[in-house]
């Protein structure tokens, strides 16, 4: 058994390995999996095929920097999408205020729920708006 995990052990030596992007892939392909199974679609068929390829690929590769910047660059977008959906989660729990953008620098800005105008200035670009509140 140690002969085994010794000689594993040097062939996965300088090479990737996996990371995020590499379980992210894993999960789209067992969705796409188990949705192939219900509509056996060709297409569905081929996908699974180009994403276990894919992955294999890159958890085997020797070429690191160029598997780190993927996996940088999924972190990144993964992070931008996690962001916007928490944003809408706290404007949705958030039953106080009412969020309107500036129209010049397009920076979020609050207000209280409170029927009727508002003036405000732009903590941004420090122009003074009116902001008209309905409900």
């Amino acid at each position: 058994m140690n002969k085994l995990r010794y000689k594993l052990q040097s062939f996965m030596t300088g090479r990737y390995g996996p990371d995020e992007f590499y379980y992210f892939l894993l999960i789209v392909y067992t969705v796409l999996l188990i949705l192939n199974c219900f509509i056996g679609s060709p297409g569905i068929h081929i996908a699974i095929w180009v994403i276990l390829i894919y992955s294999l690929y890159r958890v085997f590769s020797k070429n690191i920097a160029r598997r780190q910047k993927e996996n940088a660059k999924f972190l990144m977008a993964k992070y931008k999408i996690k962001t916007k959906f928490s944003k809408f989660k706290n404007r949705i729990k958030d039953r106080e205020h009412v969020y309107k953008k500036c129209p010049h620098c397009k920076a979020t800005l609050r207000f209280p729920r409170r029927r009727g105008k508002h003036d405000a200035i732009c903590p941004k670009c420090r122009r003074n708006l009116k902001v008209r509140v309905y409900f």
